[in-house]
């Protein structure tokens, strides 16, 4: 579900499918890559294409202003969690803003065989995006994210840390009956770094990700086709 300010309505499709092939054709899982949260879409896959995480050039696809967000909980520790807006300026440019995060409950801290002085700790991890997109020729779109990291993992002082992301798409074909094609790869952490704080940053893993986006019967179904390349060229 997504709202629009399109009549001040929410508007909710009859039918969504989403088709996703991350998991099929590559055996590189996220799970241990610095930023994994980010880079998995599992969690999120029926928002993903308005997530300027997935791809921030897809955001010229949106002719009003539109908000979107996930939530998802794992082994009711962890939860995960992301909103963002997506704000069209004239006709051929996009601007978004996105809040990710992937909070957990208090859990005990234990060092060595014993509790700490803080016996009762939080993993708190704060993903702020800005992003901007523009179509500058017909069906071809690029844009961008800035990130701004904030982390503090379990009574440690929080760090910060910065990131770039780049995409690009082209709409493949537009027609009333046969659908709409956008096709998208999106660079994913091609830059993050520690601006300052206490505590070690790892730089997070770069990926490469595809996607083939395909709406149909004005947007009442779509389907999602997507492949990651995770951990493209190592830190």
């Amino acid at each position: 579900m997504r709202m629009c300010n399109k009549k001040l309505s929410v508007t909710a499709y009859r039918w969504m499918v989403v088709l996703s092939l991350s998991g099929l054709f590559s055996s590189v899982p996220a799970q241990g890559l610095p930023g994994q949260v980010l880079i998995t879409q599992r969690w999120r896959e029926l928002s993903s294409n308005y997530s300027a995480l997935s791809n921030p050039a897809f955001l010229t696809q949106e002719n009003y202003l539109t908000v979107h967000g996930a939530m998802s909980s794992i082994l009711q520790e962890f939860t995960l969690m992301q909103a963002g807006v997506t704000l069209p300026i004239g006709l051929y440019q996009s601007a978004g803003l996105t809040w990710t995060t992937p909070g957990s409950n208090s859990i005990e801290v234990w060092n060595y065989g014993a509790r700490t002085g803080d016996s009762m700790a939080t993993a708190q991890f704060n993903y702020f995006t800005g992003s901007y997109a523009i179509n500058p020729w017909n069906g071809l779109s690029i844009g961008g994210n800035l990130n701004l990291i904030q982390q503090n993992a379990f009574a440690e002082k929080s760090l910060f840390g910065a990131g770039v992301d780049l995409g690009i798409s082209y709409r493949l074909i537009k027609h009333p009956i046969l659908g709409t094609h956008l096709f998208g790869a999106n660079l994913q952490d091609l830059l993050t770094m520690k601006l300052f704080g206490t505590g070690v940053f790892d730089p997070y893993a770069r990926n490469l990700r595809f996607t083939l986006y395909s709406t149909y019967l004005e947007k009442m179904v779509e389907t999602n086709f997507d492949y990651c390349t995770k951990d493209l060229f190592p830190n």
